[in-house]
């Protein structure tokens, strides 16, 4: 059964747009929302009575004590809690709540350099945002490495042409 025929492989994404007082960073998106997760670590940085989840969102762009890769915003307490690391940096930590908490995962920041690219057989990432060229793997992964518009997460790579995605999601094709 291929992807088109199985809806648990259906990826949907929504975009909003969000009013914000910070500087834009030259990104497509400034942060990727997760509605109903949270990172369960204790924050590097907590603030009370914030009002919105936009307002979450530019403390951590105006974090200057630590660099501020992830947030999250809980919409009944009024907390914003700021953090150093991310779903990916912290996996075990990232759980889905029952709480009106959203995730917020900061695209302005640089990823780490300790990222690795790991191959998988048979697979194609699920969301493309951009098409390209190139001549090789290694081309593939400079031009992912060097993205500016959004963090590059996926890459496709055959006939040449370059599938770059910010989604590390897999599908498997079979």
């Amino acid at each position: 059964m291929g992807y088109y025929n199985d809806p648990s492989r259906i990826q949907i994404s929504l975009s909003l747009k969000i009013c914000s007082n910070s500087k834009p960073c030259g990104r497509l998106w400034s942060f990727e929302r997760i509605i109903g997760y949270q990172l369960t670590d204790l924050p590097d940085r907590e603030i009370h009575n914030v009002d919105l989840r936009s307002d979450c969102q530019d403390h951590c762009l105006a974090e200057s004590t630590f660099v501020c890769r992830s947030a999250t915003f809980d919409y009944s307490r009024k907390i914003c809690k700021l953090f150093k690391e991310t779903q990916r940096s912290r996996p075990s930590a990232f759980k889905a709540t029952s709480e009106e908490i959203d995730y917020l995962e900061n695209h302005c920041v640089k990823e780490p350099s300790s990222c690795q690219y790991k191959d998988f057989t048979d697979t194609f990432s699920g969301n493309i945002d951009r098409v390209t060229h190139a001549f090789s793997l290694t081309d593939c992964q400079r031009q992912c490495d060097t993205e500016r518009l959004f963090p590059c997460r996926a890459l496709n790579y055959g006939l040449f042409l370059l599938w770059i995605s910010f989604d590390s999601v897999p599908w498997t094709m079979n």
